[in-house]
């Protein structure tokens, strides 16, 4: 639905920032990417889900939006939290930010890995993309990773390293941020699952019950769009409870009820 690019000038250095969107919330050109605010600008692959509370928080804060995106939520939270504003994201996400001022790029990848995050570094130049097909032009060799055959045959544990199969490509980890300044890139985990504390309650009759809040809540939230959504129907358990799920919060909303082919 839109593409922009933003490159900067420093020394003997160039960045550049390319984004091609799709656009599912706030359709206006307005919240195009790159999108800068003052001297940051952001590249954001993926969906902030409680960007309408978050938004809220900041405007009490002093913060002005020109937009009713959360890409505007993301930047301006980064602005006014710094690296704290990962712990208040609920989403899905892969994004990065540059400094003009301090000259320094930010880097981060949402919780459990669901947007991809590709980088080739060789000490001289740094190259990031959500597909691997993107790096392949910067390399000078486009050959199988050396642990090709081992990865193939580890597919289960391969989604837990940061190898990929071409020689030369790494993948970001998930629940990491990083800091490039200069030729050094430097990684910090902020959230682990083992960490993560949830005390469930011990009789099963509101264990029925908390999950059941927690998935309406959670189909709540991503419904949130400007573009007709729809869900997938396998007829498996899984998505069987989205799609009845979604049905109850468009009942409860009152949400207009998609035709069903």
């Amino acid at each position: 639905d839109g593409e922009g690019i933003y490159t900067h000038q420093f020394q003997n250095n160039k960045v550049a920032l390319v984004h091609r969107r799709l656009a599912i919330i706030d359709l206006d050109e307005r919240s195009n990417q790159p999108f800068q605010l003052e001297n940051s600008v952001l590249i954001f692959n993926g969906e902030i889900y409680n960007y309408i509370e978050l938004r809220e928080q900041l405007i009490k804060l002093g913060c002005r939006f020109t937009t009713t995106s959360d890409t505007e939520v993301v930047i301006q939270a980064y602005e006014t939290w710094g690296v704290d504003c990962l712990e208040k994201f609920n989403g899905m996400w892969a994004f990065a930010i540059w400094d003009s001022i301090e000259k320094r790029l930010f880097l981060s990848r949402d919780r459990m890995g669901e947007k991809p995050l590709y980088y080739f570094h060789n000490g001289r130049q740094f190259v990031f993309a959500s597909e691997q097909k993107a790096l392949l032009p910067y390399l000078e060799n486009v050959r199988p990773s050396s642990r090709f055959e081992a990865l193939c045959k580890n597919s289960y544990s391969y989604e837990s390293t940061d190898e990929s199969v071409f020689e030369g490509i790494v993948r970001f980890p998930a629940a990491h941020y990083a800091w490039l300044s200069g030729d050094k890139l430097l990684k910090t985990c902020y959230w682990s699952v083992r960490e993560s504390k949830f005390n469930p309650p011990t009789k099963y009759q509101d264990q029925v019950e908390c999950l059941r809040e927690l998935l309406l809540d959670s189909c709540r939230l991503r419904m949130r769009a400007d573009v007709p959504i729809g869900t997938g129907l396998s007829g498996g358990v899984d998505s069987s409870a989205v799609a009845s799920s979604i049905a109850e919060v468009a009942k409860q909303s009152g949400m207009e009820r998609i035709s069903e082919n």
